[in-house]
């Protein structure tokens, strides 16, 4: 069986760019077992797979590298808890902002939907449940360029409005 792998064999078999290789060695997250000192030719073994799967593994729930490089350097079961205890933490907190986009995308297209099934000569007026009203007060007459810029910094001060289509 054979002991030692090119940097494109490996490449090859683990399905990632020989770049990517030559980067982690480069920042010390993947180093080959053995460079041939004449050629520079890179060689891993097999022992290094299991490495390799975890790297591509953490760097699939989006690792830093930086987070990576340190987990290798001190991999214990502990560390590895508390890596992916904290990369959970964070998958569950982009799985709430993917869930309130979703639900605002529904929530506009209905909304033009709405809006292109209606007689548009006629004016409809709704009834909206009570909710917070966030107001600046006007002092004197604004250009339009300044009434956008003031729109602009009110929509960012309001959490809860969804981004514009």
């Amino acid at each position: 069986m054979k002991k030692q792998f090119t940097i494109g064999e490996i490449a090859k078999l683990h399905n990632i760019p020989e770049s990517t290789l030559r980067y982690y060695d480069k920042i010390g997250i993947f180093q080959p077992s053995y460079t041939n000192p004449d050629s520079q030719y890179r060689y891993y073994s097999m022992e290094q797979f299991s490495t390799l799967d975890i790297i591509k593994f953490l760097r699939h729930l989006d690792i830093s590298l930086q987070d990576i490089k340190r987990y290798i350097e001190q991999r214990t079961p502990e560390q590895a808890v508390h890596l992916l205890t904290n990369q959970l933490e964070n998958l569950v907190q982009k799985q709430k902002e993917i869930e309130y986009l979703i639900t605002t995308t529904r929530k506009k297209i209905a909304f033009i939907h709405e809006g292109l099934q209606g007689d548009l000569e006629k004016v409809v007026y709704k009834q909206l449940p009570k909710r917070a009203i966030k107001a600046l007060p006007l002092e004197r007459y604004i250009s339009d360029e300044e009434f956008i810029l003031l729109l602009v910094e009110l929509q960012n001060t309001i959490h809860s409005v969804a981004p514009a289509l």
